[in-house]
């Protein structure tokens, strides 16, 4: 009678093990996907800034604000943190840039950004995107004039780096929620 009690107490814990295996299994690719297009982005977002920083290009074409947007909207704050670094700072560090005031404003700048769009974005990306867009590329021409830039030429280069994240947000940004969501 203990025998069959028993090999039906190991039945009963096999189906238990079974269930959290497929369970656990499921998170693990659900997790790993997630993980993978994290680094696709960071991986395609670094090629594009250290492109746009070597070939000393006036203005930022790169990705990493909108992404960095996005990221914190579906991944959270501290992925924007890391992609933000191994995407944007790394780059133009070894693009032949080095770590000055610059990097670190734009660094700074955007996380500050980022940190706001937490608490005023809301749900729609586009319209809010835009906004902080345009407060980040404001703050980093203001950062940049502060630091010795001439303000026509940041002028010109907030102009163009707003209308390049509008098309970014516009374009791509309900795609990418919907990938990443």
């Amino acid at each position: 009678m203990k025998i069959e009690k028993l090999l039906q107490n190991f039945e009963v814990k096999k189906y238990f093990f079974v269930l959290a295996l497929i369970i656990l299994s499921t998170l693990l690719i659900i997790k790993t996907q997630r993980i993978l297009i994290f680094l696709a982005l960071t991986l395609i977002s670094g090629i594009i800034c250290f492109l746009n920083y070597s070939t000393k290009l006036p203005f930022d074409i790169t990705p990493i604000f909108f992404l960095s947007i996005i990221i914190t909207n579906t991944y959270g704050f501290g992925y924007t943190v890391l992609f933000v670094i191994l995407s944007g700072f790394i780059p133009s560090v070894l693009s032949g840039g080095e770590a000055s005031m610059d990097s670190f404003m734009y660094l700074i700048v955007n996380l500050i950004v980022n940190l706001l769009s937490i608490q005023f974005l809301g749900n729609n990306i586009v319209f809010g995107g835009i906004v902080f867009s345009v407060i980040y590329s404001i703050l980093v021409g203001i950062g940049s004039c502060i630091t010795g830039e001439i303000i026509q030429k940041e002028i010109f280069s907030v102009i163009l780096t707003i209308i390049v994240n509008v098309l970014y947000f516009s374009k791509l940004g309900i795609f990418l929620l919907t990938i990443l969501g």
